[in-house]
C-alpha cells in the first residue's frame, strides 16, 4: 500500500512542476516517493530475481553519459519495446533522479521492466547496491569537481567499489582510458573493452591523442589478454562539424555508422553504447539503426533556435569537457559565444577548472577584433571574463552579465554573428531548459 502511494506522489508531483514549468521534474519526486517508500528501488530489484530482465545496465564516468544514455535508448528502441523502459536521459543522476526515473516509470502490469541508468559515480554504489545490475558500462575518468569528488584517484576508488557491490556483474570498459581499463571484476564475469582507432588521413588534421596517458597508474599491457570476442573497435573515416562515419568492429565482422552527433567525443559514446549491445547479444544491424536515428541529448551539442538565431548548446563542466566543446567551436569564427558559469552544488563549488580549460583556442582568431563576440554570464561570470582575458582575449570582445535571462537576450539578438554557441554549466542548463523547453526539441526521429 504505501508503494502504491509513493509512486502516485511522485507522479502527481511531477504533473504539478510541469504544469507550473518549475523544471523538468527529473528529481524532487523520486524524493518524495523515498520519503514515503524507502525501499522502493530495493523491491524493483527482488522482483528480478529470476533473472528475466533481459537489459539492466547502469552507465557511468567523468563525462559522456547523458549521451550515452540516449544513446542506448535509442538502440533499445530496435532492439526492444520502449515501454518497457526505465531511463533518466535528462540527466538527474544522483540516487534520487534514479527513483524519480522509477517512480514515474513503474507499472503495475509490467512487473519486469529494462532499465538504462546514468549514475554519478560517487551515487554509484548504493545505486547498484539496491539495483543489482548485471552490466555496468564506464566512459571514463577524468579531473570533475574537485570539491566533491578530489582527485581522478577518489573517483577511480568510487567506482571499483560500486563493482564490487555487484557480485558477478560484467563490464564495458574504455580501453583507450587507463584508468578505466585497469578496473577489476570478479572472476566470474566478463569485461567488454572498446577502443577507438583513427585513419591515417585523419590524424594530422584532428591532432587528437586517443591514448589517455595522464595517469599515475601503471599503463597495462592488456592487448594480448583480451579475447577479441570481447573487444569492440570503431575505426573512424571520417568527422565533421555534424557528425562522423566509422566502421564499428566487432569479431571479425564491420558495419558502417553514420553519427549524427559532432565530436570524437560522441564517437565514444556511440562505442559504449554499440558495446553494451554487444554485450547483450544485438545484432551490429539493429545498433547501427539505432546508433543513426538518435538527434542528441539534453544540452549535449544541441541545435535550437533562439530568437530565430541557429544556436548550439554544450553543457560544460571540467577541463576535459570543455575543451573538447573549445576544439569543435573554435573553427566558426561567425558566431557568438555565451558562456554562463554557475558555482552551485551541481556545478561544483570550485571553479577552478576553468584554468584548465584550453579557451586559448578561441583566441587565435579575430585577435584585432573589437566586436564583442563573448559573453559571460552566470554568478561566476567576472571570473569566467577574467579567464578569457588570460586566454589571450581582447577585454572589447568580452560582455558581462551576470543575468542570465538578459545575457542570453544580447546574445541571441546581436545581429552581428550568424550563429549563437552557448556553454552553460549544469545549473545554468537546467535554467536554460526552463526558459527554452529544450526537452522538446531533443529525441528520436519519428
Amino acid at each position: 500500500m504505501r508503494k502504491a502511494i509513493a509512486i502516485f506522489a511522485a507522479k502527481m508531483s511531477a504533473k504539478l512542476i510541469k504544469a507550473l514549468k518549475l523544471g523538468n521534474a527529473s528529481s524532487l519526486p523520486g524524493r518524495l516517493a523515498l520519503k514515503i517508500y524507502p525501499s522502493l528501488l530495493r523491491d524493483y530489484a527482488g522482483t528480478l530475481a529470476d533473472g528475466s530482465s533481459s537489459v539492466r545496465l547502469a552507465v557511468s564516468g567523468t563525462n559522456g553519459k547523458t549521451t550515452s544514455v540516449g544513446l542506448l535508448d535509442s538502440i533499445y528502441e530496435v532492439y526492444a519495446s520502449k515501454d518497457n523502459l526505465i531511463s533518466n536521459r535528462l540527466g538527474a543522476n544522483l540516487y534520487y533522479g534514479v527513483a524519480t526515473a522509477f517512480a514515474l516509470s513503474m507499472s503495475a502490469a509490467k512487473q519486469k521492466q529494462d532499465f538504462i541508468l546514468e549514475v554519478d559515480e560517487a551515487a554509484l554504489r548504493s545505486v547498484v547496491k539496491d539495483l543489482k545490475p548485471d552490466l555496468i558500462a564506464l566512459t571514463n575518468i577524468f579531473r570533475d569537481q574537485l570539491d566533491r569528488f578530489g582527485e581522478i584517484d577518489t573517483t577511480r576508488r568510487f567506482i571499483q567499489e560500486a563493482i564490487d557491490e555487484v557480485k558477478d556483474v560484467n563490464l564495458v570498459i574504455n580501453y583507450d582510458d587507463t584508468k578505466i581499463r585497469s578496473l577489476k571484476s570478479s572472476s566470474g564475469s566478463k569485461r567488454y573493452f572498446y577502443k577507438l582507432e583513427i585513419a591515417d588521413e585523419l590524424k594530422s588534421e584532428l591532432n587528437y591523442e586517443v591514448s589517455d596517458k595522464d595517469s599515475s597508474l601503471e599503463d597495462l599491457d592488456l592487448e594480448n589478454d583480451i579475447d577479441e570476442m570481447y573487444l569492440i573497435k570503431a575505426f573512424l573515416k571520417k568527422i565533421t562539424s555534424s557528425g562522423s562515419v566509422f566502421d564499428l568492429i566487432y569479431s571479425g565482422k564491420s558495419i558502417e555508422v553514420n553519427l549524427n552527433l559532432p565530436g570524437i567525443y560522441n564517437v565514444y559514446n556511440a562505442l559504449l553504447a554499440a558495446s553494451v549491445f554487444i554485450a547483450y547479444d544485438c545484432p551490429l544491424g539493429l545498433i547501427k539503426e539505432g546508433l543513426e536515428a538518435y538527434q542528441g541529448s539534453f544540452g549535449r551539442a544541441q541545435n535550437k533556435i533562439i530568437n530565430g538565431k541557429s544556436s548550439n548548446i554544450f553543457l560544460i563542466k571540467n577541463p576535459k569537457g570543455c575543451s573538447e566543446v573549445l576544439n569543435l567551436i573554435k573553427l566558426d569564427q561567425n558566431a557568438m559565444n555565451l558562456i554562463i558559469i554557475n558555482d552551485d552544488y551541481a556545478d561544483g563549488r570550485d571553479v577552478s577548472w576553468l584554468w584548465d580549460a584550453d579557451f586559448e583556442l578561441l583566441a587565435a582568431t579575430k585577435q584585432d577584433s573589437v566586436d564583442i563576440d563573448f559573453v559571460c554570464s552566470g554568478n561566476r561570470a567576472y571570473d569566467m571574463a577574467l579567464r578569457l582575458k588570460y586566454a589571450g582575449i581582447s577585454a572589447s570582445r568580452i560582455y558581462v552579465e551576470e543575468d542570465i535571462s538578459l545575457a542570453l537576450d544580447y546574445a541571441s539578438q546581436n545581429q552581428e554573428h550568424r550563429s549563437l554557441n552557448v556553454l552553460p554549466t549544469y545549473t545554468a542548463l537546467l535554467y536554460l531548459e526552463k526558459i527554452l523547453n529544450l526537452t522538446e526539441s531533443i529525441g528520436l526521429k519519428n
